[in-house]
């Protein structure tokens, strides 16, 4: 039994799950918490719409007729493991208060708990790349900004650096407005070779500590060879495919409907906003993407 398995039997035995028939005995509750886990093995191999319960019932031994006894339906099973799950969460939370730990370290540990969750589903990210129009948004260029726009620019750090606190990093403002496109065009770039996530990790860090400038193909280009990516193949790609395949996809960010950053397109439904992961593993759970 996996650690996760585990948990989810603790969690299981510990009360009545969330949802179930009041007054359940014990051998009720074992049971409800077999079934959970054989559900989302089934769900995992099979997808959920290819599940049926015949199925459930037979990965559990039980008749059909008793497994109706337990849950009303597959719908009930699957809610019952996404609740299960973030209770598990809630639950290593509660534990990290209980033990006194800094609020920034709370932080971070969800976080971490947060990113888990997201490798627990069979998805993978696919960058698309927004261009923000900065001056349209804030007023122009910074001589021509109004008071008003200053306000929403300076609360825009004010929490950029409430969450950079939280991981330890740090957020210095730009000293211009740069042209993104060709950092845009590297991440497509490092996307395509499968190392977009310690490229980008590296191009954001050192960008917001005014340490790399992203118009700067040489600059961009020593990152990627940090990361082991070929510089010299991607100034090839961004003189020739790149500028269209960056076209291509503002365009496609256009039909999702995009505005803003981070976006999350979940078969062709928009999540905007990091406070939106939630709901996206909702999302995934009611796909039967969990593995």
């Amino acid at each position: 039994m996996t650690p996760a398995e585990e948990a989810v039997l603790a969690l299981a035995e510990a009360s009545a799950t969330p949802g179930g028939p009041p007054g359940l005995t014990e051998e009720a509750i074992r049971r409800r918490g077999e079934i959970i886990m054989a559900s989302a093995r089934l769900f995992d191999a099979n997808g959920y719409a290819r599940t049926s319960m015949e199925d459930i019932s037979a990965a559990v031994g039980l008749a059909k007729p008793t497994l109706y006894h337990y849950f009303r339906s597959k719908a009930e099973i699957l809610v019952e493991i996404h609740e299960t799950f973030i209770s598990l969460l809630i639950e290593q939370q509660e534990a990290r208060i209980r033990s006194g730990t800094r609020p920034d370290g709370q932080l971070l540990a969800v976080m971490k708990d947060i990113l888990a969750l997201m490798e627990s589903h069979r998805v993978r990210l696919h960058y698309i790349p927004h261009e923000l129009n900065v001056r349209g948004a804030f007023g122009g260029e910074l001589t021509q900004r109004t008071e008003r726009d200053w306000r929403k620019v300076r609360y825009l750090y004010l929490d950029a650096r409430r969450y950079a606190n939280a991981r330890g990093m740090i957020i210095r403002g730009p000293q211009k407005i740069f042209d993104s496109k060709l950092s845009l065009m590297s991440g497509l770039f490092a996307d395509q070779h499968g190392l977009f996530r310690p490229y980008s990790d590296r191009v954001f860090e050192r960008f917001f500590k005014r340490e790399l400038d992203i118009e700067n193909a040489a600059a961009l280009g020593a990152v990627m060879k940090e990361t082991g990516l070929d510089a010299d193949a991607f100034t090839r790609y961004a003189a020739h495919d790149g500028p269209r395949e960056l076209a291509e996809a503002f365009a496609a960010g256009d039909r999702d409907g995009v505005f803003g950053v981070p976006t999350f397109i979940v078969d062709d439904e928009p999540f905007f906003g990091n406070d939106r992961v939630e709901w996206v593993v909702k999302k995934l759970d009611a796909m039967g993407l969990r593995r």
